[in-house]
């Protein structure tokens, strides 16, 4: 099992931390990374169904949990690889996230496939104990940038201007978790929240997005009550005839366009007598005209059939047949009137 690596860093002869890598402490990483950006997710999950309650809209559960969940799943992904990848390394330079302050960018030490590996860069001095003769760090970085890897025993020195640190092997660590300060467990915490915000932020929209897709206002879902037929099962055929014809008048205003191009002489009052065969689901299986008090003159009636039939119905508790009797009333309407298209009052007698 790879041994754990502690490196000290002094500035001017101070120390100023001690912090250690080690595979257990990616892992710890790795899921605090994981459970702290998807919390942030789940968070904003709740907040977001406060919201939707609050502006009563309805949202597609499955959508909505589906979208909510694979985000926080893959952010959570995400911010572990990247939380796991940064705890294997000891960052020196001038950014922010870096583990300590150098005039050069380098990943002073990470853990590849072999172990510790230990980047030297010119500019550097010090020493590597390695066997019985130290062996000095300026011989190394002499033709440039150096990799090697850290000697099992011992102990390396390496200063960079003002900074220097002291790495090596620490001794073999409890399978269980170190009892770390309060103070220490906070900071990490709120390093592996803070590299987490980037990714919680790009995956928001993309929830955000399907919340909006798959919602509706409430007064426009449509539940149970509403999706039950407003026909009785025990419905006797005249009390199914009655509702039809009340369906029938709510529609019956698409049948002005029957009116609109036809002559004066055709805006008159008169009577159609439409007849429908419903199947069980409510859909008009055919349509005929059974009567009517307009001649050839004014071809309405074929136009009222050809309407009738677009209707649509509450499913029945059986097949039925029937006709509607149309009567076209004279309104008060003036027959001359720009922009007024209707000319008639329909109603189903």
């Amino acid at each position: 099992m790879e041994r754990a690596v502690e490196v000290a860093s002094f500035h001017q002869n101070e120390l100023r931390t001690v912090t250690t890598l080690s595979p257990d402490g990616e892992r710890r990483a790795a899921v605090l990374a994981g459970l702290a950006s998807a919390g942030l997710v789940l968070a904003a999950m709740i907040a977001g169904t406060v919201l939707v309650n609050l502006h009563r809209t309805v949202v597609h559960a499955p959508t909505f949990l589906v979208a909510w969940l694979g985000v926080a799943a893959a952010v959570a992904v995400v911010a572990a690889r990247r939380a796991a990848d940064r705890a294997r390394r000891y960052v020196v330079g001038a950014a922010l996230d870096a583990d300590a302050f150098g005039s050069s960018e380098v990943d002073l030490v990470r853990r590849g496939t072999g172990g510790y590996e230990l980047t030297l860069v010119p500019g550097m001095t010090g020493i590597i104990e390695s066997g019985r003769s130290p062996l000095p760090v300026e011989s190394l970085v002499a033709s440039g940038p150096a990799c090697l890897a850290l000697p099992r025993q011992g102990r390396v020195w390496v200063r960079l201007g003002p900074a220097t640190w002291v790495l090596g092997h620490g001794p073999p660590r409890p399978a269980s978790r170190p009892n770390l300060p309060w103070q220490e467990r906070v900071a990490r915490g709120w390093a592996s929240l803070r590299r987490s915000m980037p990714m919680v932020a790009a995956g928001l929209p993309v929830a955000v997005l399907a919340t909006l897709l798959g919602s509706t206002p409430g007064a426009m879902a449509l539940g149970d009550k509403e999706m039950q037929s407003l026909i009785p099962a025990g419905a006797t055929p005249w009390e199914i005839e009655q509702q039809i014809r009340i369906q029938a008048q709510r529609q019956v205003s698409s049948l002005h366009r029957c009116f609109d191009p036809l002559p004066l002489v055709c805006q008159k009052p008169g009577f159609v007598g439409v007849g429908l065969s419903l199947s069980k689901q409510g859909e008009i299986v055919s349509h005929w005209v059974s009567r009517s008090t307009y001649a050839a003159d004014c071809p309405v009636t074929d136009c009222m059939a050809d309407s009738a039939a677009e209707w649509f119905f509450e499913p029945l508790p059986e097949p039925m047949r029937l006709v509607l009797p149309i009567q076209v009333k004279r309104t008060n309407k003036p027959l001359h009137l720009p922009g007024v298209a209707v000319s008639a009052d329909l109603r189903i007698e």
